[in-house]
């Protein structure tokens, strides 16, 4: 599981959940953060299934994407979208797809997060499953610490990745 943030406000949630499911004991799995989505690149190597988190303003509740398996020689960048909780397979296979917009690309020496799967896919690192979960963010300043509003979201968070990791 990587969290993606910054020390900026509500942008530090990835950060937050990363060290909340770290903190949580018997959970088969990594923990790391991450600045931006290219630092997950080398982390990559042997992964069968990833759990990416970033702050967003542009929702106000706690979504959950799934990357669908790119085929045949175009490579492009699907997901499909589930409701929370998310109770079973059935489900996730109903879901609507839905594009995810570039997260977190402040300059040209960057990739966005779709930028970054491509990459993966062409160097043979790409998962088989990436599970992309968003957490609402509304104050993202430079100063300002996390609000209340998502840490709760943050901790709702932690509480559905860490039954999807056990269960899978």
């Amino acid at each position: 599981m990587v969290g993606i943030g910054s020390g900026h406000g509500d942008d530090r949630a990835g950060w937050h959940l990363s060290d909340a499911l770290r903190e949580r004991d018997g959970l088969p799995a990594e923990f790391r953060k991450a600045s931006v989505p290219h630092d997950l690149i080398d982390w990559l190597d042997g992964i069968d299934t990833i759990h990416l988190a970033d702050a967003w303003t542009v929702q106000r509740e706690l979504r959950r994407f799934e990357m669908i398996p790119p085929s045949g020689p175009e490579f492009g960048i699907r997901f499909r979208a589930t409701s929370l909780p998310v109770h079973d397979r059935e489900e996730r296979s109903n879901a609507q797809w839905e594009s995810v917009p570039a997260l977190r690309c402040s300059s040209s020496h960057q990739m966005d997060f779709a930028a970054t799967m491509q990459l993966a896919g062409v160097l043979g690192r790409l998962p088989r499953c990436v599970v992309l979960w968003t957490i609402p963010a509304r104050q993202m300043q430079p100063g300002q610490s996390i609000s209340t509003d998502c840490l709760a979201q943050v901790r709702q968070c932690a509480a559905l990745i860490a039954k999807e990791i056990c269960h899978a």
